[in-house]
């Protein structure tokens, strides 16, 4: 390589140093320009957390609600009979008591078995406002009470009702066993 002249050696070096400070400039404003994005995608994300917290509930209300939920689940389960807790002997035994208080008469008293489901048919008699009366109590109960049919007969002379009706009580499954 033939040896290069003093003018040639500077323009060699200020070609050099004009490449190096271009290089870095490009270097630069590529930079710039990622640091800029970053920002923006930066500020965009922010916009949209706080989008998403305008929108969400907070998980405090929603913790709270979720407890009322539970609390409202526990009190209606509790208005059900869990499967060990009764039997048809015993609310034979209860609706029987319960007409006996209320002065009905049991002309007939018999279980219905189905598939799934047993029913107690009663025929009873007697004055129209203990049936009513008895009637209340069952719509009332502690516990829930199925009435499927209801027959009533009144009687214009004495005022006395006939009425024959089916009834049974509700359980439940406890799934969380």
């Amino acid at each position: 390589m033939p040896k290069l002249s003093k003018r040639e050696k500077l323009l060699l070096y200020i070609f050099l140093l004009v490449s190096i400070i271009s290089g870095s400039g490009i270097i630069y404003y590529i930079m710039i320009e990622k640091v800029i994005r970053l920002n923006e995608n930066i500020t965009l994300s922010e916009m949209q957390i706080r989008q998403f917290q305008k929108t969400m509930p907070d998980r405090p209300g929603l913790q709270e609600e979720e407890e009322q939920l539970l609390r409202e689940i526990n009190a209606l389960q509790n208005k059900f009979y869990n499967d060990t807790e009764m039997d048809p002997y015993k609310f034979g035994i209860l609706v029987r008591d319960l007409l006996s208080s209320r002065n009905l008469n049991i002309r007939k008293y018999q279980t219905i078995e189905t598939k799934d489901v047993f029913l107690l048919e009663f025929s009873v008699t007697g004055d129209a406002l203990n049936l009513a009366e008895f009637l209340e109590q069952v719509s009332y109960a502690d516990k829930y009470w199925s009435m499927n049919t209801l027959t009533i007969n009144a009687n214009k002379i004495n005022g006395r009702v006939q009425a024959v009706f089916q009834i049974t009580y509700e359980t439940i499954i406890n799934k969380s066993n």
